[in-house]
């Protein structure tokens, strides 16, 4: 996981997250997720009691289960925050030059090649695939494209001496690798996407693994009003079970480093049933 952040918990669970299909799996919504991890906090310390466990095992519930629900609620906490950090994360200065610096020797470079190669219709006809997008990827492979255009008909750019190739042709490479090494990966979405979806995995398996237990619980302690009452979720009564917050998740705004302990407590949603923490 994150190179400057210990998710040992998350690791640990990755294996069992990743099995959960794609239809299973429900981003956060609901109830807030600083309130939904509390209230698992608090759940998980009911749950070591020895009485409530020996209650809850003997309707049913497994030592299994009982045992790793410590594990799923701190790596729900770890999932969050690497998400949070990911999504917060801005672009390196070098970064952000190389993007600059990219899109204005495409632009160079593509302009010269329509120039000193007007005779040649193929070349012409291929050059209309360079697109000038806003991808990074795509950038990354039209300069890759252009150099190899440019090392192919070194004489044809000779009597231009407003365009130097060599030069460009060796920038042009440096560039397309500075854009797709794997730190411009991690700062382009594909982490971050990574990120988002184990997240939304720890949040869907730990609301499951509640929602079990808060059943089993209310059953076990069915003849002791007030025990049965610790399995349903104080924030749910608080709101009557019926008023359900739905407030979009937003995104981090680009260029601004999320601060974390300020994350953990914003409303950003989590699982909204009844039964949910």
């Amino acid at each position: 996981m994150e190179d400057d952040m210990l998710t040992p918990d998350l690791d640990l669970l990755t294996p069992t997250l990743q099995k959960l299909s794609s239809a299973e799996v429900r981003p956060p919504s609901g109830m807030p997720i600083s309130t939904f991890l509390a209230e698992a906090e608090t759940f998980n310390s009911l749950i070591a009691r020895t009485d409530v466990s020996d209650g809850l095992k003997k309707v049913g519930t497994s030592d299994e289960r009982l045992a790793i629900l410590p594990t799923a609620v701190q790596a729900a906490r770890q999932a969050q925050s690497v998400w949070a950090q990911q999504r917060g994360r801005r672009n390196s200065e070098v970064f952000n030059e190389a993007i600059k610096r990219g899109e204005a020797l495409r632009t160079q470079a593509l302009k010269a090649c329509k120039w000193n190669l007007r005779h040649d219709a193929e070349i012409q006809a291929n050059l209309k695939f360079i697109r000038q997008t806003g991808s990074i990827a795509t950038l990354a492979q039209d300069l890759h494209d252009l150099a190899r255009l440019l090392e192919m008909y070194p004489l044809a750019f000779e009597s231009d001496q407003t365009f130097d190739s060599s030069s460009v042709v060796i920038e042009a490479r440096q560039i397309a690798s500075t854009l797709m090494d794997e730190k411009s990966e991690y700062h382009h979405g594909i982490s971050q996407h990574s990120a988002k979806d184990m997240r939304d995995r720890a949040f869907t398996y730990l609301n499951e693994l509640l929602s079990e237990f808060r059943k089993a619980g209310e059953y076990a302690f069915r003849d002791n009003p007030e025990m049965a009452k610790r399995f349903t979720s104080r924030y749910w009564r608080s709101q009557n079970h019926r008023v359900a917050i739905s407030n979009p998740e937003l995104p981090a705004e680009p260029g601004i480093l999320v601060n974390l302990a300020e994350l953990q407590n914003t409303s950003e949603p989590a699982q909204h049933s009844s039964s949910t923490v």
